[in-house]
């Protein structure tokens, strides 16, 4: 379940929460592959932190390890991340070539 705010009072200072369901239907009603789900958590992780070590997408996300792993070798595989050693990835930046540890 995700509450947003869905408005404001002054008098006293208070928010009223709502689903988000309610607020913005037609974008949390699609449904979204699993994949596609896990590659935009670890993006949204990566784009943050720059930077992740084992264990620790799944720590912070509650996603299992394998989940987590998933989610961040799609981003490798896109070049929006390298991965320098095994379960650590790293967002690069622009114009940097990939690296995935492969010795490529």
């Amino acid at each position: 379940m995700i509450v947003v705010p869905s408005e404001i009072v002054y008098q006293p200072f208070t928010y009223i929460w709502t689903l988000a369901v309610g607020r913005f239907p037609g974008g949390l009603r699609r449904r979204v592959v699993r994949d596609t789900a896990l590659r935009e958590i670890a993006r949204g992780f990566l784009a943050g932190a720059g930077m992740t070590v084992p264990g620790e997408l799944a720590r912070v996300t509650g996603l299992s390890r394998p989940d987590a792993g998933r989610g961040n070798r799609a981003l490798v595989a896109e070049g929006y991340a390298s991965s320098p050693a095994a379960g650590v990835y790293r967002l690069l930046e622009m114009n940097e070539p990939a690296w995935n540890g492969a010795g490529e």
